[in-house]
């Protein structure tokens, strides 16, 4: 690995896994349902803002040690003359990332709307393999937890108890 690299380049799969169109349109569901949730800028957020409440009392030690606020220090790009200043700064650039992020992932993620939908999505798929819950192939069992896998790439956990 090329130590002056500094993460420039991608693993040489990246660019393949991208070509994949079924590989992009479950990263963009993927993206989709994290931004709905933990990855949605309101959640990202209140927890810079928690930690900057519970690092408060360090970062005043911080800033009396290293007088720093307002001078320039390699490698940074921005100079905030407060603390506030730098979370605002980081907070802006996180707020403009995702949204790059949204705009700039491949691929579709088609949701269904209604029954309609769902039950011709279902029919249309077929089952690759199923799994036990330690990822071991297996034919059916009963009264075990067992993974449907899909050629959709979906998975549904079933247990059939009798």
């Amino acid at each position: 690995m090329d130590g002056g690299n500094c993460g420039n380049a991608n693993p040489f799969w990246f660019e393949r896994l991208l070509d994949d169109t079924a590989y992009q349109n479950k990263l963009k569901c993927r993206w989709e349902y994290l931004r709905a949730r933990s990855f949605h800028q309101d959640s990202i957020f209140y927890f810079i803002d928690s930690l900057a409440y519970y690092l408060d009392d360090a970062q005043q030690r911080n800033f009396q040690k290293w007088n720093i606020l307002g001078n320039y220090v390699w490698p940074n790009y921005y100079v905030g003359n407060t603390y506030q200043d730098e979370l605002d700064f980081f907070k802006g650039w996180i707020g403009d990332r995702l949204v790059w992020l949204d705009s700039n992932f491949p691929g579709n993620c088609y949701s269904p709307t209604n029954l309609h939908d769902i039950a011709s999505i279902t029919k249309k798929r077929k089952i690759i393999k199923i799994t036990d819950i330690l990822g071991k192939e297996v034919f059916f069992r009963k009264n075990t937890p067992l993974f449907y896998i899909y050629d959709d790439g979906s998975v549904e956990k079933r247990i059939i108890i009798e």
